[in-house]
């Protein structure tokens, strides 16, 4: 799920959407998401995609 605040609703979701496919295209980064041992580790992977 993706969720942003109301006043960035329109097509802020797309953007995230573009930096997180880019960011799967690394394999270091699939690697250390699918490693990832518990939620918190997948959340302070993907805290990464900026």
């Amino acid at each position: 799920m993706i969720t942003v605040p109301e006043a960035a609703a329109g097509d802020e979701h797309l953007r995230i959407l573009a930096m997180l496919s880019r960011k799967l295209m690394d394999a270091d980064f699939r690697e250390r998401l699918t490693a990832a041992p518990d939620e918190a580790a997948i959340v302070a992977v993907l805290r990464e995609v900026r």
